[in-house]
């Protein structure tokens, strides 16, 4: 972590200076936690993962906020800093939603998010052209049995255990040490727990986030293949580690795509990540519309194909039995696969953090301040009390 000297705060740049500090802060954070992903799955065994060094930088980072928005109540955060702040919640909870961490958020929180996605995709549903278009179209995909019952609680646990297992995380048993019996599936696939169903609606927003930083940003077809095969893992998980049945959480999954009637008065609707998020698809043009819609349909249709659990399900005729291996242990070969598309998602989170120059303090403390010569950085170094 950057250290500087203290020194009394200078008014005129006060703002600045606490900036730069939140900002190689956020910047610290988010890289901690990739370094934290890659070295629990570089891990030759099933263990319990280590968060402090990432815990330690984000709770610096929480401390920071409070200080920073006190001194600055009146002032609107960049564009730039608000995306790396954003960023670094996605990433967070992304990478850390299989097992329980001191940054997963509380039931109530969750419950609240999740409420507030459902009535977000319903108004979709209702007053977009595709949504109204296209009702009852899950009636095609979804298999009776699923329908009317949840998959058994023996099925669940073993999909959940083998998902942990892929990901080389604990099970329940894996460690006779362990005192309390423990392992990440008393977390995973629980109500607590974030499914990718409740990180779509942040997925969505994130990427939308980046055409304000990013002027030529713009969704391309990799894009839009990705966030379809994010929709379809979300629907998938829900009745497979999460227990779900009926249309409910398919229908929700897929209630992603331009509203044209939003912001334009025949939607009443003043959040600010969904009007980006259908700005986004705006600017994309008719064609990339088109192909959006068609990816949809695909992964729908894919809904009733891919694997979903090890048995068979009483009274269905649709395939969904073949082993849950197919779906884990070849993961890597498969495209559409959970593993895959983790991999995918990484990708563009690290690109993601680079999107922006590298923080001033992070170049100072390295001595390779962009656009200053290494006598110069260090000189300025002195002036801060960075030497």
């Amino acid at each position: 972590m950057v250290k500087a000297k203290a020194a009394r705060a200078d008014p005129d740049t006060l703002l600045d200076v606490d900036e730069m500090i939140l900002d190689c802060l956020i910047y610290q954070a988010t890289a901690a936690i990739f370094r934290e992903r890659q070295t629990w799955q570089e891990a030759g065994a099933p263990a319990a993962v280590d968060t402090q060094p990432a815990d330690i930088l984000l709770q610096a980072v929480d401390a920071f906020l409070v200080i920073f928005r006190r001194n600055h109540a009146a002032h609107t955060m960049p564009a730039a800093l608000s995306f790396r702040v954003r960023l670094l919640r996605f990433t967070t909870l992304f990478t850390r939603r299989l097992f329980h961490s001191p940054s997963s958020p509380a039931l109530e929180d969750v419950q609240v998010h999740r409420r507030r996605q459902e009535e977000s995709a319903l108004a979709w549903l209702r007053h977009s052209a595709p949504g109204r278009k296209e009702e009852g179209w899950w009636k095609e995909v979804m298999p009776p049995a699923l329908e009317h019952a949840p998959l058994s609680p023996s099925v669940l646990h073993q999909y959940r255990r083998r998902t942990l297992e892929v990901y080389k995380l604990r099970c329940r048993g894996d460690d006779d040490d362990d005192d309390d019996g423990g392992g990440d599936d008393d977390y995973y696939g629980l109500p607590v727990s974030m499914s990718l169903l409740d990180l779509l609606a942040p997925f969505m927003a994130l990427s939308a986030a980046v055409a304000d930083v990013v002027d030529e940003f713009a969704i391309s077809p990799l894009w839009m293949a990705m966030a379809a095969d994010f929709m379809l893992q979300a629907a998938l998980e829900q009745y497979r580690a999460y227990g779900e049945h009926g249309p409910a959480a398919l229908v929700q999954s897929f209630a992603w795509g331009y509203d044209e009637d939003m912001g334009a008065g025949g939607r009443d609707h003043n959040d600010e990540d969904e009007l980006g998020i259908n700005r986004m698809f705006h600017s994309a043009g008719h064609s990339a519309i088109q192909t959006w819609h068609q990816l949809k349909t695909d992964r729908r249709a894919r809904f009733m194909r891919v694997p979903v659990t090890t048995e068979s399900v009483t009274g269905t005729h649709h395939p969904i039995h073949p082993s849950a291996a197919a779906a884990t242990t070849t993961a890597h070969h498969n495209l559409h696969s959970l593993p895959a598309l983790d991999d995918r998602v990484l990708d563009l989170l690290r690109e993601c953090l680079d999107i922006r120059p590298r923080p001033i303090l992070i170049e100072l403390q390295e001595g390779t301040l962009r656009h200053l010569s290494r006598e110069e950085t260090t000189a300025l170094k002195k002036r801060v009390g960075m030497e």
